[in-house]
């Protein structure tokens, strides 16, 4: 059992090292390609167009562009924005409408813009957006307990009543759930492909992975020694981002799921009323905060560090971890192309695509499996270690009582008769 428990482990381990650097190229790869953005883009296109049919998707992608890239919305670098609240995006449009908006919009869609507000009951927008505003102090005077966005809202509803307003309420939190959904798809691809590219590039093959870790208990025992050093180095570099203090050695662990409800991955968008898109498969790009116990360390074969140990870096660890697969024979890094393309042989192919699949699933993932296996593993080796304790105690035999029982001879029937029989 413990054996089965360390060759997960350190299945586990491994799989959380490299889907490390696949979360970081599909962050990269999603920001290079705006994609966030550019999914929020075509749903409040298709918003505008549902508002009013009769504009075209070519003007109705150009009033949206310049929402997103608008001042108050754009990312930085005047990339487009990923996030747009119900309330803004409601004003905003009123505002390019009547001219008081930091961006401006061509002539042609403009005329589209006022057209589809003069249609759903916003004749004069600028009047409107005084309203509003007028409104919104009022609010704010009789009823400061409320947040802001309420106290917004309100003002809208209350100044604004028109078809346009109802459209936009009862349709915005369903396109931004279609929005995320596609953003969702879209993530996975990239991660998929980031993890495909990572698993051929180190020929990283599972099913050779798992047969050493069967064999060799040496690398085995390497392994699942740093399994713990993964956990800590992880804990370290999410309790400095959030400038927390580090954790002591005793505490007892939390496991959080991660967003795949797991899972991750990541993590899929949440649909609320305000615009967003984030990555779930490998959301994760920090992963999730829990305290490693002793026991876990006892686990693995390591004295649990005191306070005062400092804590690996997860740079370090990779780098060991690499060095050590890479000893192995069980990763191949393309430092010499002629040598790499040797030892890439059709043989490993089904384990490359294998391991592609399991580091698409996301760093957040494979960082709660592997601490539900040390706290497993912990429970197992303590059972075990109690029991063998029993065993190898010399115990007369009793009832329970203390009073020694009288040893009952049981005899064998059949064709070789009772040896205990006397006459």
């Amino acid at each position: 059992m413990l054996k089965t428990l360390d060759i997960l482990i350190g299945v586990a381990t491994v799989m959380l090292l490299f889907s490390m650097a696949v979360t970081i190229v599909t962050q990269f790869v999603t920001n290079l390609m705006q994609s966030r953005g550019k999914n929020l883009l075509e749903g409040l296109a298709g918003l505008l167009r549902q508002i009013d049919p009769s504009i075209g998707r070519e003007v109705a992608e150009k009033i949206a562009k310049t929402l997103l890239k608008h001042p108050l919305v754009a990312e930085a670098n005047g990339k487009l924005g990923e996030v747009i609240h119900r309330e803004e995006f409601t004003t905003l449009l009123m505002g390019l409408s009547a001219g008081e908006s930091a961006a401006t919009l061509e002539p042609v869609a403009k005329k589209a813009l006022d057209d589809l507000l003069a249609k759903n009951g916003i004749n004069d927008p600028a009047e409107t957006l005084k309203n509003i505003r007028a409104a919104g102090l009022q609010l704010e005077a009789l009823r400061p307990d409320l947040a802001n966005d309420v106290r917004h809202g309100m003002a809208i509803l209350q100044e604004a009543k028109s078809q346009f307003v109802a459209k936009v309420h009862g349709w915005f939190d369903q396109t931004i759930d279609r929005v995320s959904s596609r953003f969702t798809v879209t993530a996975r691809i990239i991660t998929f492909v980031a993890a495909l590219i990572i698993a051929v590039t180190v020929q990283l093959d599972t099913f050779a992975l798992v047969n050493r870790l069967s064999v060799d208990d040496q690398f085995r025992d390497a392994v699942k020694a740093g399994a713990q050093k993964v956990v800590d180095a992880s804990q370290k570099a999410s309790e400095t981002s959030s400038g927390k203090s580090a954790p002591s050695a005793t505490a007892s662990p939390t496991p959080t799921p991660d967003a795949a409800g797991a899972p991750i991955p990541a993590s899929s968008p949440t649909a609320t009323s305000t615009a967003t898109a984030t990555p779930s498969p490998s959301n994760p790009a920090t992963p999730s905060t829990s305290t490693p116990s002793s026991s876990n360390a006892a686990a693995t074969g390591n004295t649990p560090p005191s306070t005062s140990t400092p804590v690996p870096t997860t740079a370090s660890v990779q780098k060991d971890y690499y060095n050590l697969l890479s000893t192995a024979g069980l990763v191949t890094l393309p430092t010499d192309f002629d040598t790499w393309w040797e030892k890439l042989t059709a043989a490993k192919i089904p384990g490359i695509l294998l391991s592609a699949l399991l580091l698409s699933l996301g760093a957040p993932f494979w960082y709660g499996r592997l601490q539900d296996l040390l706290k497993l593993r912990s429970s197992i080796a303590q059972n075990d270690a109690t029991q063998r304790c029993i065993r190898q105690t010399t115990q007369a035999p009793g009832d329970g009582s203390g009073t020694p029982t009288a040893v009952v001879n049981v005899g064998v029937g059949g064709e070789q008769g009772d040896i205990n029989a006397v006459g």
